[in-house]
């Protein structure tokens, strides 16, 4: 999955776009893994599993589960899938044509600063709602 949001990332997300990923793994374990890839995006380390209890993601095996969420202009989450099918086309089609939609959105001047930051790990989201105090 993350070689191909590598390989298709201008194609995906585009310049307006903040990709960013998310797992239990350490800090450490993804600078080596995002050197290795040559990924042109942040990969965040989320040990407690709190982000991903907050999405939907948390498996209780003890990692996340593959899930996708396309956060818009506003803070709002506009698209989710739950269960991203990282070796099929669908997935990604579906994917880009959220992120299409909400960059329309940005262009008519609904905008969101390009860094979010971790302000994701506190409060909880409200429903339909991403905390993040740069954009309230």
């Amino acid at each position: 999955e993350l070689s191909t949001f590598r390989d298709r990332y201008d194609d995906l997300f585009g310049p307006d776009v903040v990709l960013l990923g998310i797992s239990v793994d350490p800090v450490e374990t993804h600078r080596r893994f995002a050197a290795k890839l040559d990924l042109p995006f942040r990969l965040l380390s989320d040990p407690d599993q709190k982000v991903a209890a907050q999405y939907g993601s948390k498996d209780p095996r003890g990692f996340n589960r593959r899930t996708v969420y396309v956060i818009g202009p506003d803070g709002r989450v506009v698209y989710r899938d739950l269960a991203f099918e990282a070796t099929g086309t669908a997935s990604y089609e579906a994917l880009r044509r959220a992120i299409r939609g909400t960059s329309r959105k940005r262009r008519a001047g609904l905008g969101v600063p390009r860094e979010v930051g971790l302000a994701l790990l506190d409060p909880p989201p409200a429903p339909g709602k991403v905390p993040c105090r740069q954009c309230e």
